[in-house]
């Protein structure tokens, strides 16, 4: 094939080897901006023959604006929700993802959040810098994870990571994954003192964790989310925070990112939230490029990889 206009739609920050290593293959094309306007986004695809997304859905609108387009790489694992897939279909497009590269990015990250909700971490931040200093403050005792039941909802590579990063931690895990049944699911919501959600989104998992589910927890549960936002009712797990019944949160992900400022979330003393930053380590981050070069040198060479269209 000629030489090819790859199109980075968001600044993915790729490091300057990989820049290297394309230019090699093609013309490289950045966004000007982390978060392009629609405009800029349709003036990078009007000549790309390849394009890679991170954090701009990819619309049929993008599509349609983009005549030359051949092949679509998120530099991500979970896309279900960033590209409308009825729309490459009707293009007959190939697109890739980037899999696996950050299982134990996310599964640390998993740890850290349920060790930062049980222990108060935020609460006794801000105690301290705001002038006080008192180890006997009821507020601030948490609990430990040892002898707690983890229930994983995803038994893919980051809940297997987590799995075992709990045990060291001395917790009982119980996991399900998409082929358990409804009573296993139902079973572990009623066993699990705390919720790590790893499952990816789908039609069949859009809002899995609702007001029904929700309410078969036990009282004092806390609820992980590092997979993505709308697998749980954002409404439905305000309510159960609000009402007392969850003991807190740990939130990477959002059923709307970025996350607007009046969401009831942020006011929560009992939620700790982070940016959609699970993924985020110089190692993780490392293997991310590495894989969209690779997908991308696969695919001018004719052998394409880890195609999901």
């Amino acid at each position: 094939m000629e030489k090819p206009i790859i199109a980075f739609l968001d600044n993915l920050k790729i490091m300057e080897e990989h820049i290297t290593q394309l230019q090699h293959f093609g013309s490289v094309i950045q966004s000007p901006s982390d978060w392009p306007k629609q405009d800029e986004v349709l003036q990078l695809v009007s000549n790309a023959t390849i394009i890679v997304s991170k954090w701009v859905y990819i619309s049929e609108t993008i599509l349609a604006n983009a005549p030359h387009l051949q092949y679509v790489v998120m530099a991500m694992t979970g896309y279900q929700d960033w590209v409308d897939m009825e729309a490459i279909k009707k293009r007959k497009l190939l697109v890739s993802n980037v899999p696996a590269f950050s299982t134990e990015a996310v599964a640390e990250h998993a740890l850290l959040l349920m060790l930062t909700v049980a222990r108060r971490l935020p609460h006794a931040s801000k105690q301290i810098q705001s002038g006080i200093f008192n180890p006997k403050e009821k507020s601030l005792q948490g609990f430990e994870l040892k002898g707690k039941t983890l229930g994983i909802i995803g038994r893919g590579h980051i809940g297997s990571r987590i799995e075992e990063l709990a045990k060291v931690c001395g917790m009982n895990v119980f996991s399900i994954n998409s082929t358990s049944s409804k009573e296993e699911f139902h079973k572990l919501l009623r066993k699990s003192e705390i919720i790590s959600v790893n499952t990816p989104l789908t039609p069949k998992t859009f809002h899995l964790l609702s007001e029904k589910e929700l309410s078969l927890t036990q009282k004092g549960t806390v609820i992980i989310n590092t997979s993505r936002g709308k697998v749980i009712s954002e409404k439905a797990l305000i309510k159960y925070l609000q009402n007392g019944h969850l003991a807190g949160a740990g939130l990477d992900v959002f059923e709307k990112e970025p996350l607007p400022a009046g969401n009831p979330l942020l006011k929560m003393s009992n939620v700790v939230a982070t940016p959609h930053i699970a993924y985020n380590t110089r190692e993780s981050y490392k293997r991310l490029c590495d894989g969209v070069v690779e997908n991308i040198k696969a695919f001018i060479a004719e052998k394409p990889k880890n195609v999901v269209s």
